[in-house]
């Protein structure tokens, strides 16, 4: 139950990774005997809380690409935390300490101290829950510390940007350098938007949330809705998708989520391309250049896997490779196009030669 995680990482996802494996060897260490309590279900309640919390901070890890993605791990950890000082508390006899929320901006700050009113770009003022260091720079007029939700709003640095893409933002988290004012929209909450695409050409939408959401996303394209993406019980944090060259220059958008998003067009030259090791939670596109390539895929979590085939003219041509739930199969990227994963849980494609 408590193995230490050996995936490669780099410095900062390798820091959440060693926090996921302490807290696991904590939980082995506690000398509680569940039977020997049965009376007391405040403790076993918290006691529960802490196992939880651990299950989900591994499973929220998996595939994890940047800091960003680990937010959701990294609170769950907070949770576990909080679950465990409060069985040693009631162990020891002791009241059971406050939880105080993380930093709004970045879980990875630690808890808050106070609240401080704060407004996103084009939205309105609001109490945020903020750490010591964020309170004094939003006292003295400055933005927030540039990393997690602060960053999401706006643009993401270079430290941010995918492996083997250029310096900047990546075109999935933020839109591309020159990409005009009328063909990005930033909303909070359920929303329909249009969009200006270049008519008769191909592009790929991508719809990024400022954190995991339950969301659905449609469009109206070529004359026809359709629904890109609706939860099923799962949060996602982007919806990306090829889009055929169509005759109007307006792309109908609805958006429904419980967290603030933003969408924009991306060029399919643009898209980042197949390389060794790539990781992810849910939906993702990557293009190749080559001939065919043989990959290994492997999905960690519930829910439905599907590597589907696109031209560069985002015609859809074909499934590469499908499974459910926790899986590892070997397959084939037949040669050049755009690949699309539609994913409800970790994965990861490697053995790419």
């Amino acid at each position: 139950m408590f193995g230490i995680f050996k995936r490669r990482r780099g410095a900062g996802l390798a820091a959440v990774e060693a926090d996921i494996t302490a807290f696991g060897e904590a939980l082995a260490a506690l000398a509680l005997e569940p039977a020997e309590h049965a009376g007391d279900t405040a403790l076993l309640a918290d006691y529960e809380r802490a196992l939880d919390s651990y299950e989900q901070a591994k499973r929220a890890f998996v595939g994890d690409r940047d800091l960003l993605d680990a937010e959701d791990a990294v609170r769950a950890l907070d949770a576990g935390r909080h679950a465990l000082a409060c069985v040693d508390a009631r162990l020891a006899g002791r009241a059971v300490p406050e939880h105080r929320p993380l930093c709004f901006f970045d879980a990875r700050h630690g808890p808050s101290v106070r609240l401080v009113v704060w407004a996103p770009p084009g939205e309105a003022a609001r109490p945020v829950p903020v750490c010591a260091a964020d309170a004094v720079r939003l006292e003295d007029g400055l933005p927030p510390i540039e990393t997690g939700r602060a960053a999401a709003s706006g643009s993401r640095k270079a430290e941010r940007a995918l492996p083997d893409e250029p310096d900047g933002a990546a075109p999935f988290d933020a839109p591309p350098p020159g990409t005009p004012q009328e063909s990005v929209a930033r909303r909070k909450g359920n929303a329909r938007v249009e969009l200006s695409v270049a008519p008769r050409e191909a592009s790929v939408l991508v719809v990024r949330f400022s954190g995991p959401a339950m969301a659905s996303v449609d469009i109206q394209h070529r004359g026809s809705p359709r629904s890109l993406w609706t939860s099923g019980g799962e949060r996602i944090r982007r919806v990306v998708f090829p889009l055929a060259p169509g005759r109007k220059r307006l792309l109908t958008l609805q958006v429904s989520s419980d967290v603030p998003w933003a969408a924009w067009p991306v060029a399919p030259a643009d898209v980042p391309p197949l390389r060794d090791g790539m990781s992810g939670h849910g939906m993702y596109l990557f293009r190749h250049d080559g001939g065919p390539v043989p990959i290994r895929v492997r999905q960690k979590g519930r829910g439905s896997f599907a590597l589907l085939r696109f031209s560069w003219e985002c015609e859809l041509a074909g499934s590469v490779v499908a499974g459910s739930d926790t899986f590892t199969k070997a397959a084939e990227i037949p040669g050049p196009g755009l690949y699309l994963v539609r994913a409800s849980a970790g994965w990861v494609i490697d053995g790419v030669r």
